[in-house]
Order: C-alpha cells, then structure tokens, then sequence
C-alpha cells in the first residue's frame, strides 16, 4: 500500500514520497536537457514532460536535487 511505500522509504531512504518522485522526475529531465533530440523543447515543456504540473514546481526539485538551475544544468552540459 502507499502508506507502507511511504514508510518504508522514510525509514530507510530518510527520504519523503514526494522527495523520491521528485528525484526520478528531475532524473528524467536531466535526460532530456542532454539528448539533442529536445533541443528544441523550452525548460517548461521538459519540466511538464517530466511530470512537474508547473514551471516553479520544476524549478524548486531540480535546484533541491541539483544544487543549479535547470537552464545553468544545461548550459553547463552543453559546453562539456
């Protein structure tokens, strides 16, 4: 059940259900902000693609997880 879900991670990942998702949604966003085939999709719709219902949502998780912004993340991956 969810509630077992949730229990489980905060005992042994010390990590909230909300935080875990936020984690793999901002997992799959950074795969998207390197693979050239989104080059064309705005910071936004990679955000909504990722699952983040709005553009501040996105950018709150990927500075948490991070510790950089979306657009500084690929700028910073783009010149590599």
């Amino acid at each position: 059940s969810a509630s077992s879900l949730t229990r489980i991670l905060r005992e042994e990942g010390q990590i909230s259900f909300n935080d875990f998702v936020n984690n793999h949604r901002v997992a799959f966003a950074k795969n998207m902000l390197v693979d050239e085939a989104y080059n064309m999709f705005s910071l936004e719709a990679i955000g909504k693609e990722s699952g983040f219902k709005s553009r501040s949502a996105f950018y709150k998780s990927f500075q948490k997880v991070e510790g950089i912004s979306p657009g500084e993340f690929k700028k910073r991956t783009t010149l590599s």
